[in-house]
């Protein structure tokens, strides 16, 4: 591997990439031509052949051919962040009583502060009524009892509860706020590759032709390969490697971008690439046809590996494809049977998404443009990974995929570390769980206090004692309801931990 991925020309006008190298800036093609992995970019796990005048994106990945770039000039008057994410609408400020109860309890302690407050008022004016003496110690058994200090700890200690709870379970939340309004989501919106898939290309189905051996076949077309580390090369070494194949030499490997390669592996020149470029070196499919039809039919990509020579020999077929990850379908299901509507962001008239939203039960496929015009922002949660940072930020609720996309958007509200995709439903489970527990915990603590206000109209007597007990019995009942949220655990995440 270079160390250094792009190297300035005599002129300083251009970008030299060397081979399998990241592009460093965005520009335009001058002189090469080479398959670029734009996986890290737009998500799509097919290489794109780029000749001259074909514009490259940073981030992106070269393919085994060195290309020539121009620089690309930074538009005047817009930061390089601005360009990346876009215009973010503008949050309201939160409520200053989610401070101190939290966005859960914000309609509830509303209420039963007006019902507080016209409680202190009903026992006064029947004090004044029965003639019976006001005093200080009156009035504040009543403001303790009817405003018990109990209510401060009810969001504080159900929070520290819920965090060590996520963390548990690597999820973030950063906004509690948001985690309040995933209760009214209306449907999740999955980017493109790496949230429901697995986002790179896999070796799904094996075909050998005639009496070749699926040993050999492999072999073969791994060892053609191994130098080269482009996507269909990484797909077909990982297939070899998890087969435990012994790799064997090769030699003077030649690499056509956008077709195949072609080298020499034990004294036979192998070849491996897309049908149409086997064919036109002499290459007979025939055997092959309805193993094609089928693969065509699946929207899978194929790669034909071959002998030239010393005879000319068809070995098999190797089909590719962005499988979706083991839970995706169990996300997608859960989802339905939460009335949570679920759409796949790709392109609607490639067969590969078809065929990948059929798999995964999906209710909708959005062109990537119509998802970032169409969809309202404020009812849908969009899921994404770094490749998916514009839709993540059009979004006003959105969760961020995977590790490495955590730890590099940093701002955004959710975050999810796990690749496993049920978690995501998690957070709205939480969402939910805390809607239901925390006005139960609200009006249990504030009923504790209707004894010290009992005693501040003269309806019962208590000595202080009994007077300090309750108040403390309040921020007691508020933390054991709190601890009731460690038997909170959806059955997906209890499943994934055994």
């Amino acid at each position: 591997m270079p160390v250094t991925p792009a190297v300035a020309s005599a002129n300083g006008s251009s970008l030299r990439i060397e081979p399998l190298c990241v592009i460093a800036r965005s520009g335009e093609v001058v002189q090469g031509s080479s398959e670029v992995d734009e996986t890290a970019v737009t998500g799509s796990v097919l290489p794109v052949l780029k000749r001259p005048g074909d514009r490259v994106l940073a981030g992106s990945r070269n393919g085994a051919t060195p290309l020539e770039i121009s620089q690309e000039a930074d538009q005047p008057g817009m930061t390089d962040q601005a360009q990346l994410f876009g215009p973010r609408e503008q949050q309201a400020a939160d409520d200053p009583l989610d401070r101190f109860f939290g966005p859960f309890l914000r309609f509830w302690i509303r209420k039963l502060f007006i019902c507080a407050v016209a409680g202190i008022l009903a026992g006064l004016t029947w004090m004044i009524m029965q003639g019976r003496p006001i005093s200080a110690s009156g009035i504040f058994c009543l403001l303790i009892g009817l405003l018990s200090p109990g209510l401060l700890f009810v969001w504080p200690s159900q929070w520290l509860v819920a965090r060590r709870w996520l963390k548990q379970h690597g999820m973030i939340c950063r906004d509690p706020t948001q985690l309040m309004r995933l209760r009214y989501a209306a449907g999740f919106l999955f980017g493109r590759a790496g949230t429901l898939s697995h986002g790179q290309l896999r070796i799904v189905s094996l075909q050998p032709a005639g009496k070749t051996l699926p040993a050999d076949f492999v072999t073969l077309a791994a060892s053609a390969y191994q130098t080269v580390e482009d996507i269909w090369g990484r797909a077909i070494l990982a297939f070899g490697i998890s087969h435990r194949i012994r790799l064997r030499p090769s030699e003077d490997v030649v690499v056509e971008p956008g077709a195949g390669l072609s080298a020499t592996v034990d004294g036979r020149r192998v070849i491996v690439g897309r049908q149409h470029w086997v064919e036109q070196h002499g290459i007979d499919t025939t055997l092959l046809a309805d193993a094609i039809q089928e693969h065509v039919r699946l929207g899978r990509q194929m790669l034909i590996a071959a002998v030239m020579s010393p005879e000319p020999d068809c070995l098999g077929v190797l089909a590719l494809a962005d499988p979706p990850k083991p839970g995706a379908v169990d996300l997608v299901r859960l989802c339905k049977s939460s009335g949570i509507e679920t759409i796949l962001i790709a392109n609607p008239a490639e067969k590969a998404a078809t065929v990948l939203s059929g798999l995964l039960g999906v209710n909708r496929v959005v062109d990537p443009a119509a998802a970032l015009t169409d969809l309202d922002p404020k009812r849908i949660v969009a899921i994404g990974r770094s490749n998916d940072r514009k839709l993540l930020a059009r979004f006003e609720r959105s969760i961020t995929f995977g590790d490495a996309a955590v730890m590099q958007n940093p701002d955004h509200a959710f975050g999810l570390r796990r690749e496993d995709p049920r978690h995501v439903l998690d957070f709205v489970i939480l969402s939910q769980a805390l809607a239901r527990r925390l006005p139960l915990a609200l009006l249990v603590v504030w009923l504790t206090g209707w004894p010290v206000a009992a005693a501040g109209l003269g309806l019962i007597r208590m000595p202080p004692q009994l007077v300090a007990i309750c108040i403390g019995a309040g921020i007691v009942i508020a933390i054991l309801q709190a601890l009731l949220l460690r038997l909170l655990g959806s059955l997906v995440n209890d499943e994934a931990a055994d």
